[in-house]
């Protein structure tokens, strides 16, 4: 699950502080009070119809996956000394919730369409009230899409990084794909992609190599931003979360300073450091 994306050539993803420091965009770091945005988002080729008894069901997953990820990252947070609380639940907070549309399709390129996308959350979204409304410290987006079970495509996220600074960070989720619908462990990967997180199923982020790849499949690593299926019985769970926020995970996401497992292969230092 999950490609990044940080390409933006508009807005700042560190400013510079009294002190000549550094602070992290719309998501912050990973602490306090996290407001989380839902978005219904209707594209050229799926739209959103509460009254369709399909897309109220899945309407209904969102509100359980957002749940038992939230409660789940919140959780994993506290096993690093970490207090992180979302606030996410649009029945108790009715602005965390809405209805956008665009003319792209997300079930195509979706690199090439930051800018738009981020655009159309920051006109209709008014992330300053949310975050006041809810005394909340940073803010991200999940756009939730109706995409039918043929749908090949996985959810992804545009993230901040050092070299690719982005003002909104959000991921896109897929409610279909390949006959699946998205669990919640997908959710909490996509999340924390908006605080750092690198993916650890595929080369790339933060000079990851195909043989770290390699040795995460052969350790039989269960980080969540490796594998979002149950480890022992391969098969995505609705009820719960069974996989793990690791060392490296919690360094690249801002819990910890350091990673045995960066310092040992060489990779690139997190950008809260």
């Amino acid at each position: 699950y999950g490609y990044y994306d940080g390409e933006n050539d508009e807005g700042s993803y560190y400013d510079t502080d009294a002190d000549g420091g550094f602070t992290l965009g719309s998501s912050g770091a990973l602490e306090g009070r996290i407001a989380v945005v839902t978005i219904l988002l209707d594209d050229r080729n799926n739209s959103w119809d509460l009254e369709d008894e399909k897309d109220q069901e899945i309407y209904g997953y969102i509100h359980n996956d957002l749940k038992v990820a939230c409660d789940w990252i919140t959780r994993s947070c506290a096993g690093y000394g970490r207090e992180v609380e979302f606030v996410w639940d649009w029945t108790e907070h009715e602005e965390l919730i809405c209805d956008l549309s665009t003319d792209i399709s997300v079930e195509g390129n979706l690199e090439y369409y930051y800018d738009d996308l981020a655009r159309l959350i920051r006109q209709n979204v008014d992330a300053d009230d949310i975050k006041s409304k809810n005394d909340a410290n940073g803010i991200i987006y999940l756009a939730c899409v109706d995409t039918p079970y043929s749908n090949q495509n996985t959810s992804s996220t545009f993230m901040s990084e050092r070299r690719d600074p982005a003002e909104e960070e959000f991921c896109i989720m897929m409610m279909r794909t390949d006959g699946d619908i998205e669990p919640p462990s997908a959710f909490a990967h996509e999340m924390l992609h908006t605080f750092g997180a690198a993916d650890l199923y595929m080369s790339g982020m933060y000079g990851i190599t195909d043989e770290l790849v390699k040795h995460f499949e052969n350790s039989g690593s269960n980080d969540i931003m490796f594998r979002c299926e149950d480890k022992r019985t391969g098969e995505y769970y609705y009820d719960r979360i069974t996989n793990e926020i690791t060392e490296i995970t919690a360094y690249y996401s801002g819990l910890t300073d350091e990673s045995e497992t960066v310092r040992e292969w060489g990779l690139e230092r997190s950008d809260y450091q």
